[in-house]
């Protein structure tokens, strides 16, 4: 029961000190403040002075000046500026037509390439119906001791391949 009373003593003592801290840093300030307001009333009074001299001088000369020189210039450019229009218009629709016509010549292009891939083939076909004596023969060579050579050229003698004919080898195709 002796803890209670001994924690309550130490805070009281702590909040006195703080109250004459503050006190001090008040009459510092006050000073500061005094200095900023006289600088700031001498700059504004110099440039209102210089604006109102310039505006008198520039409005009475302008006025006189403008009226004269307006009326002898419309006369002579409303000649020249119709006839260069005119030229001008008509070279330019020559230009659109010569490009629409390079555009119809790629689209026939496409539609002949498609026409030889089909006829390569129908030519395939009929060399490998051509088994008589006296035919060519282009066999893939497989285990004949010819190397890195994949295909071989053989002609058929008497007989026929169909009917137990022998093949001799003709030229070397790889």
């Amino acid at each position: 029961m002796s803890l209670g009373p001994l924690k309550k003593k130490k805070k009281k003592k702590k909040k006195k000190k703080k109250k004459k801290k503050k006190k001090k840093k008040k009459k510092k300030k006050k000073k500061k403040k005094k200095k900023k307001k006289k600088k700031k009333k001498k700059k504004k009074k110099k440039k209102k002075k210089k604006k109102k001299k310039k505006k008198k001088k520039k409005k009475k000369k302008k006025k006189k000046k403008k009226k004269k020189k307006k009326k002898k210039k419309k006369k002579k450019k409303k000649k020249k500026k119709k006839k260069k229009k005119k030229k001008k218009k008509k070279k330019k629709k020559k230009k659109k037509k010569k490009k629409k016509k390079k555009k119809k010549k790629k689209k026939k292009k496409k539609k002949k390439k498609k026409k030889k891939k089909k006829k390569k083939k129908k030519k395939k076909k009929k060399k490998k119906k051509r088994r008589g004596p006296g035919a060519l023969v282009r066999l893939r060579a497989c285990g004949s001791g010819l190397g890195s050579v994949l295909w071989v050229r053989f002609r058929v003698r008497a007989g026929g391949r169909a009917a137990g004919g022998a093949l001799v080898a003709e030229s070397k195709a790889g």
